[in-house]
């Protein structure tokens, strides 16, 4: 299943899939956390992203609904915003996989090209 684990040297920040309204964060100086998803709790974009209230879980519809409003919403009004991938982003996701591929195989850093 897809996790991110985020060890930082003031705190870390763990997120899994299966539990996906629930952020764990890791403090080093104070009690561990673990945030549950509330539109309440978030900035404008996160919020904007959110389309049910705190304790209901959005699901994998809900991804795609946010990301088609974000894209219709910068199409009718002439913009572009960071919310969404751009093909240029897409391209760097593609060339980072085969570093990552070429790692595994030489066991050695490999640039991303």
């Amino acid at each position: 299943a897809m996790a991110y684990d985020i060890a930082g040297s003031k705190a870390s920040v763990a997120w899994q899939a299966e539990t996906p309204d629930h952020l764990w964060l890791g403090h080093r100086d104070a009690p561990n956390q673990i945030l549950t998803r509330d539109p309440g709790l978030m900035n404008a974009a996160g919020r904007a992203a959110a389309h049910l209230p705190g304790g209901h879980v959005e699901g994998f519809a809900g991804t795609f609904r946010a990301l088609f409003a974000a894209i219709h919403a910068d199409i009718a009004n002439g913009t572009s915003s960071a919310s969404y991938a751009s093909f240029a982003d897409g391209h760097f996701e593609m060339q980072f996989c085969d570093a990552v591929l070429r790692s595994a195989a030489s066991g050695t850093w490999e640039a991303i090209t």
